[in-house]
């Protein structure tokens, strides 16, 4: 190709990317209202053009700054379309996952992709260009625009916006807070574990409000769990853990004894593949173990945060 048509070819192509990824984008509510503007890197109100979000690349920094002290959002994915790969939301520090991502669907915190249930967001789209963010798994329309072409960014961030703004976390968490039973009132559940090949040691009972050894039980091993906190019954502050519905932490400090739930296999957030458990009807045992030494044995309905307690040696068995 002479030089001057490579020149004309690398000139339009300039020209086109530069005009399709410096475009305003008008973002609009379901009755056509214009609410968001995406304009090259930035998220505004259309109400007062104040900025949201402000987006370099896959990484996400609240209002105008581009400062690493004010990022809001890490990116690790390159499709949020994928429907083999799952990507992944996280905090400033890359400690703890805000969202995962499989197929346009947001799921809360580190979750199973491929469960519905904790499904916050979903978008939609066409080929030509066309997208609609959507609450959930329903037909509840949050936004919709039309681009013919947006980065993973952008589309992330603005997912993030109506994810904070109509509290689609905080709602989903309060529905899972428990065992992933959107109906379940802790205190109204009652149950017991037992180790498979029980001494009579290794058998715990719950009845809605202690947790503790069904025989011979002492004081200190009797523990409380309301339903977002888990503590010792008699001894306050010695050690708590809070529970959010996938994650179980210390509440005062960071810790090695920090565990995470996806719906079917318990883990030790910082651990190897040990220490992992999964949860088969009433049976949980260990993911990569077929012993049986450490299989147990669930009766009635048990909060996840319990069955944390006793499979990881939280309470002594």
């Amino acid at each position: 190709m002479p030089f001057f048509q490579k020149s004309a070819l690398c000139f339009f192509l300039i020209t086109f990317y530069s005009t399709v990824f410096s475009q305003t984008i008008s973002i609009q509510d379901s009755s056509g209202k214009t609410i968001l503007l995406l304009e090259k890197d930035r998220l505004k109100s259309a109400e007062d053009s104040s900025v949201i979000f402000t987006i370099k690349g896959n990484i996400v920094f609240e209002g105008a700054s581009d400062n690493q002290k004010d990022i809001a959002l890490l990116i690790k994915t390159d499709n949020i379309f994928s429907k083999k790969k799952i990507g992944y939301g996280l905090d400033a520090k890359q400690e703890n996952t805000l969202f995962s991502m499989r197929n346009g669907g947001f799921f809360y915190r580190e979750q199973n992709t491929f469960q519905q249930d904790w499904l916050m967001a979903h978008f939609r789209k066409d080929d030509k260009g066309s997208y609609e963010l959507y609450r959930e798994d329903s037909d509840d329309v949050l936004c919709r625009f039309f681009t013919p072409a947006i980065t993973t960014g952008n589309l992330a961030a603005i997912a993030f916006h109506f994810i904070r703004s109509e509290e689609l976390d905080l709602a989903k968490a309060e529905r899972l807070k428990f065992s992933g039973d959107a109906t379940t009132d802790i205190t109204k559940t009652s149950g017991s574990i037992r180790r498979f090949w029980n001494t009579g040691m290794d058998d715990f009972s719950w009845d809605g409000y202690v947790f503790k050894r069904r025989w011979n039980s002492f004081d200190y091993e009797e523990w409380t769990f309301d339903g977002t906190v888990l503590k010792r019954l008699w001894y306050p502050g010695e050690e708590e853990y809070i529970w959010d519905g996938s994650i179980l932490r210390n509440r005062w400090y960071a810790s090695y004894d920090e565990f995470e739930w996806n719906g079917t296999t318990l883990r030790r957030r910082f651990g190897t593949s040990a220490d992992e458990f999964i949860l088969q009807g009433n049976i949980v045992k260990r993911s990569f173990d077929g012993s049986g030494r450490d299989d147990w044995q669930i009766d009635g309905n048990l909060p996840i945060p319990l069955i944390a307690l006793v499979v990881f040696g939280l309470i002594r068995k």
